[in-house]
């Protein structure tokens, strides 16, 4: 699989250039559309009804259905493969912001990071419901789809409302089933709330040396037992809700698309379990995983939470944080200097953070998967960086992948813009 994934307002506006450019300049075998699109009207699903739906989720007209359907059969026509790209947490509208998963931090619906993105919990019954009947009907209604690709199972990672809104989720619903496997959860708010002003504590300038904020952390919670069970409880929570998805597509795919495949997307590989995505046990429910090799890790989310444990702004402070976790991530050393990215459309701060080389140190964190499922990376381009790309695919070869998943903007995706990359992807 050689996959892009495919702005569904691009498509619609000129289909056949799109398809042709993409069919002559590039590899590209595959089309990821995703089932959420936006519209004029706000953001609605691409499906023809939303009758099996008990919440208010919005869709788009029949006839905008069936222009949508006979594009994707132009699409395979041409010889693409199509995968329905679903995020089964993300659901959009402030008439379904209860579904959303309870931070430290709670922001306001209309300072939410993302507009009107909801981040919902995978611990509250009606988000299963939501999540299950997507999905139900995406498959049935989506026939020409021979991919379904599973997205963003798992926590927070943007600390735009700041590091608080990362400690989540301790809504009722996690109580409830906490308390149902006898946790505290109170109990580890508690102990999270207490972390969190620890590792935000900033020494006075004119104190005693400090350790690294590294040991910092990995010493604050070692001295509170109760994250350990915190994190595991988060992972356990974020499967169970992975399985029942899961298990509702195989379901509807029997039913109306039986060589459907499923895969699973998920962070990079490092930090993953962090963010609740257990892919080393969930790996044998899919037909193919895509760990995700993401710029905006080092070039927007570490420089974010430096900034915010170093509000005083001291530049030696803000490079040691940077660094630190970067290695915590596994990342490797960053850049000397950090570059301002020119297109804010990119939600990229730096544009220079990601080495290539990055992709390398994560192969260990993805040798349990090595000869038992697919496994098809997705990388970026971002600021127009072809060389950096380039570099990119070349480490993919070199590791082994036969396959990949492509994230391009808009801009990228004109014929002169796809020309330009011809002998990259």
């Amino acid at each position: 699989m050689r996959a892009v994934f495919l702005y569904w307002s691009l498509i619609e506006r000129e289909p056949e250039r799109v398809l042709d450019d993409l069919a002559e300049f590039t590899g590209i075998d595959t089309l990821l559309i995703y089932v959420w699109i936006n519209t004029p009207q706000g953001d609605r699903l691409l499906l023809p009804s939303a009758d099996d739906f008990d919440l208010p989720v919005p869709v788009v007209s029949r006839a905008e259905f069936d222009s949508f359907s006979a594009t994707l059969e132009m699409a395979r026509a041409k010889g693409f493969k199509v995968g329905c790209h679903f995020s089964p947490l993300f659901t959009y509208g402030q008439n379904l912001a209860s579904l959303r998963n309870q931070a430290l931090i709670q922001a306001a619906f209309h300072e939410y990071p993302h507009g009107n993105m909801v981040w919902a919990c995978p611990n509250n019954p009606d988000t299963v419901q939501l999540a299950v009947g997507i999905i139900r009907s995406a498959v049935a209604a989506w026939p020409q789809a021979e991919l379904l690709e599973i997205n963003h199972v798992e926590y927070p990672l943007w600390p735009k409302n700041g590091l608080g809104s990362l400690f989540t989720c301790f809504c009722p619903h996690c109580q409830d089933a906490a308390q149902a496997v006898g946790i505290d959860l109170p109990s580890l708010k508690l102990a999270a709330a207490s972390l969190l002003e620890e590792i935000a504590s900033v020494p006075p300038p004119d104190g005693p040396a400090v350790s690294s904020p590294a040991n910092r952390v990995l010493n604050a919670m070692l001295r509170r037992p109760q994250i350990a069970q915190w994190l595991a409880f988060r992972m356990t929570s974020m499967s169970q809700f992975v399985r029942t998805v899961t298990a509702a597509a195989r379901e509807a795919a029997a039913q109306f698309n039986p060589t459907l495949e499923i895969g699973l997307d998920f962070f990079l590989p490092s930090a993953a379990n962090l963010l609740g995505t257990d892919y080393a046990d969930l790996y044998h429910l899919f037909d193919w995983v895509s760990p995700k090799f993401p710029d905006y890790l080092t070039g927007s989310i570490v420089p974010m939470i430096a900034d915010e444990l170093n509000p005083g702004g001291d530049p030696a402070r803000t490079s040691a944080l940077r660094e630190d976790m970067r290695q915590i991530l596994d990342a490797g050393e960053g850049p000397s200097s950090y570059e301002p990215a020119q297109s804010s459309a990119e939600e990229l701060l730096y544009h220079n953070t990601f080495d290539a080389a990055i992709i390398d140190r994560q192969m260990s964190y993805l040798s349990t998967l090595e000869g038992k499922v697919r496994n098809y990376p997705w990388v970026w381009l971002y600021n127009r960086d072809l060389a950096g790309l380039r570099e990119k695919f070349e480490a993919l070869e070199r590791n082994g992948f036969e396959g990949y998943c492509l994230w391009l903007w808009e801009p990228d995706m004109t014929t002169a813009a796809l020309k330009e990359t011809q002998g990259i992807f």
